[in-house]
């Protein structure tokens, strides 16, 4: 079974409404939010509110593409967590870019991904999209998200190394 590597920009929304501040006071929950389905798991990479760096997103692509730092398996050994069925995460938004391959991509060894889902740099396709999709193939069973947590311009430069 394939599973979906999301390369791009991430950020989360901001939410606002007196619903929200009443019944979700948390700061998690000042943002859009959205439930993993079943039979799906999110690997992240960052910490929350964190901005992934270069050096990190590259090693990162070249284990789930090209076989290199222990393949798959290596780069699920240094996820920083994974959120499983019925966890509650940010509904981060993705954006593409022109400097590096932006997309959701299938997982492979052989450093041509397939890619599943197209993000350009003028899309803006929220991880709920993307984890609909997944859900909908029946053959995904594990996203790794390769873009930023970040959540507002104020998140720390955490750029942890393999």
């Amino acid at each position: 079974m394939p599973n979906w590597i999301v390369a791009a920009h991430g950020w989360g929304e901001k939410k606002t409404s007196r619903i929200r501040r009443v019944f979700a006071p948390t700061e998690k929950f000042e943002y859009g939010v959205t439930m993993i389905p079943l039979g799906l798991e999110l690997v992240m990479f960052t910490h929350q509110n964190a901005i992934m760096g270069m050096d990190l997103g590259w090693d990162f692509w070249d284990a789930l593409t090209r076989g290199m730092h222990g393949g798959e398996l290596g780069a699920y050994r240094r996820r920083h967590k994974s959120k499983t069925a019925g966890s509650i995460v940010p509904d981060y938004r993705t954006r593409g870019d022109t400097t590096f391959p932006t997309g959701v991509f299938e997982v492979c060894t052989n450093g041509a991904p397939n890619k599943v889902i197209t993000i350009d740099p003028g899309d803006m396709v929220p991880l709920s999209d993307i984890l609909s999709q997944a859900r909908r193939s029946k053959t995904v069973e594990r996203i790794y998200w390769g873009c930023c947590t970040q959540l507002d311009a104020t998140a720390p430069m955490v750029n942890p190394r393999w």
